[in-house]
């Protein structure tokens, strides 16, 4: 099924010949353009979970006893360190040889309830080389190195196409219809590092766009040859390029050293993909999309759902025929689009479950200032009486994600009420 037409929302060219485009008003020739690659370029998977208590003491305790960051845990070698208070996490565990950056013990959750402890990264050169179904075996395999009781909750996934002869219109920027509210263009990268969140960049000239926010769809469009010449990652992806046969003569590689590569690049946050596997639920088209072996037969449908969502446009109400190009030619894994995609928000009783986690918080705080107990107790026994995605609501903030504010919220909400009922005599 090719719904390329139902979700670029704007009209199509006409395609000639393979890669010329016309309409009534211009034309284009695209044979230049070729693809080098398309792909995941970083997955994140979540897991709920029991953390092991030999495993957890042995974080807490290893610098107690080791001068060197280096770590083994059941037979896995890392790089232990501490991680911020925003990535949600207390530790990250790095090895990049074998592809893996694992982050360890939420910090608002105990060590030894259940909760969501754990989650890991995979760099590109391992999506690269290992099949959906193999890498979530693997995945859930190391999980259980940390933890018991082990659930995959969520993933969250790069998706890019990587283009040779790439020629941008000028106004670029202009020409990108999005209701995304962030925006912001970079200047040529001086500087670049995989880490446990993202690929940090530091830019010189114009070489790259990005639309969106990193808690729901993002798009990125850079050069991706100043990129892995600075990360030092040049002789693996010249590997990858160098691969494919150029269109006009297939004795030679379609990509030489020297030639500039762009990636065009779709961020899906674990919560965006949680609403499309709501939608194929609800439609009965899925059980769950909460692996990376999950998702795999949906790329090519978010690929044209993201396509939509950043839609560069031509005059006159055409779609751009590189948008044309990239939707009709690219897919993931030889898959074609299932079905056209939509998001579907969760649904509640926003009025009644907010008067229940009113009264509810109400009578517990009043009752803790009566005893005069401390803010901190207070909040830390409210997010651990099940009842997190009913206070996310109540407080208007995300359940998941880095930089996760319920804690926060709720402690300052806590504090605040607690200090009211004592200056109103509330104990007296």
């Amino acid at each position: 099924m090719n719904c390329s037409s139902q979700v670029l929302k704007a009209k199509m060219f006409g395609r000639f010949g393979g890669r010329f485009f016309q309409s009534e008003h211009t034309s284009y020739d695209l044979r230049p353009l070729q693809f080098l690659h398309s792909g995941v370029d970083t997955l994140k998977q979540l897991f709920s979970c029991n953390l092991r208590s030999d495993v957890l003491m042995q974080l807490e305790t290893h610098f107690d006893h080791h001068s060197s960051d280096l770590i083994n845990i059941d037979g896995y070698d890392f790089i232990l360190g501490r991680s911020g208070r925003a990535s949600g996490y207390k530790y990250v565990l790095k090895n990049l040889e074998a592809g893996f950056v694992v982050l360890v013990k939420s910090h608002y959750c105990e060590g030894d309830q259940n909760g969501s402890h754990l989650k890991i990264e995979v760099t590109p050169q391992k999506l690269y080389e290992t099949s959906p179904d193999d890498l979530t075996a693997e995945l859930h395999q190391l999980a259980y190195v940390f933890a018991t009781n082990v659930k995959a909750t969520g993933v969250a996934a790069h998706i890019c196409v990587d283009v040779h002869g790439l020629e941008l219109p000028e106004d670029f920027e202009r020409r990108v219809q999005t209701s995304a509210r962030r925006q912001f263009k970079v200047n040529g990268i001086s500087e670049a590092t995989f880490n446990a969140s993202a690929m940090s960049l530091v830019y010189g000239r114009t070489d790259t766009y990005t639309f969106g926010s990193q808690g729901a769809i993002q798009m990125c469009l850079y050069n991706k040859t100043l990129e892995v010449e600075s990360s030092d990652k040049s002789h693996f992806w010249h590997n990858v390029w160098g691969a494919v046969p150029d269109v006009d003569d297939y004795e030679k590689p379609a990509f030489r050293p020297g030639d500039t590569v762009h990636r065009l690049e779709f961020r899906f946050h674990h919560t965006v993909i949680e609403q499309f596997e709501r939608h194929l639920q609800a439609e009965g088209k899925a059980d769950s999309v909460r692996t990376y072996a999950d998702l795999a037969p949906h790329l090519s449908g978010l690929w044209l759902y993201a396509l939509n969502n950043f839609r560069l446009m031509e005059d006159k109400g055409y779609i751009h025929p590189l948008w044309q190009v990239l939707a009709e030619d690219v897919r993931f894994f030889h898959t074609e689009p299932l079905f056209c995609y939509k998001r579907e928000y969760k649904k509640a009783d926003v009025v009644v479950g907010r008067r229940h986690v009113a009264h509810y918080l109400g009578n517990y705080i009043k009752l803790a200032a009566r005893k005069n107990l401390k803010p901190e107790l207070v909040a830390h026994k409210i997010l651990n009486d099940a009842i997190e995605q009913d206070l996310c609501d109540y407080f208007n903030v995300k359940r998941y994600g880095d930089g996760d504010l319920l804690p926060v919220v709720l402690h300052e909400f806590v504090t605040t009420r607690m200090m009211q009922h004592r200056m109103n005599g509330v104990g007296v």
